[in-house]
């Protein structure tokens, strides 16, 4: 593994930014080790960086390992695994004004984006799912199950008809992952995330929105 001393330009994502930007490395430590006997061994690579995005100076913390049991091909090239912390979906950032959410929604939606950061599927559709049933406790929605509670807030109103028709995919999509553990693709949890933050910003965000600029303005 080439390690990469400070004062290094390197590209990763950046937690603030929400898109691949440069970085430069403030400072870092190596680790290595050897374990086992002359034929029969395992060796490992590690490199600890603190990093700093030439954009919006946001400092993070970046994790490189490498080990001989990941070697490979005629030449051993290793690979190399990577983790930034904090954890981080590159071209996704929180919602702006996530205040305006109600405080158990808001929770259980920031819990959701750290599974898709840690890249936990499973975790990361449950938790969709579990967006969609807050959401429509905090509407006051009516039945016993949240396909009734979903088809109620259509009824009235307060979700289209097509809307009401994606959030039954995505109560399905949190069952699958919830009682058969079936991971879903980034892609697809990606696309159920923006699903779900267009329900918060129809739902609270905009409204509340609204409101403030009105007052502001009387």
């Amino acid at each position: 593994m080439a390690l990469e001393s400070a004062g290094t330009s390197i590209f990763v994502a950046c937690s603030r930014c929400a898109t691949r930007t440069q970085h430069i490395v403030l400072e870092h430590v190596e680790r290595s080790g050897r374990e086992g006997y002359e034929h029969d061994f395992y060796a490992w690579e590690d490199d600890y960086q603190i990093i700093e995005c030439r954009g919006c100076r946001t400092v993070s913390f970046r994790h490189l390992h490498s080990n001989s049991e990941d070697c490979t091909g005629p030449d051993g090239e290793c690979r190399v695994s990577q983790e930034l912390y904090p954890a981080r979906v590159e071209g996704r950032r929180d919602l702006m004004d996530l205040i305006f959410v109600p405080h158990d929604v808001r929770e259980v939606y920031q819990e959701t984006l750290a599974a898709m950061a840690n890249n936990q599927p499973v975790l990361a559709g449950i938790g969709i799912r579990a967006i969609v049933e807050t959401v429509c406790r905090e509407m006051e929605a009516e039945g016993r199950s949240l396909k009734q509670k979903i088809d109620d807030l259509a009824s009235r109103g307060l979700l289209t008809t097509d809307g009401a028709k994606i959030l039954h995919r995505l109560r399905t999509m949190g069952n699958r992952s919830a009682h058969a553990v079936i991971p879903h693709t980034s892609a697809q949890l990606a696309l159920s995330m923006d699903v779900v933050e267009h329900l918060l910003q129809g739902a609270f965000i905009f409204p509340e929105r609204v409101h403030w600029t009105l007052e502001e303005e009387a």
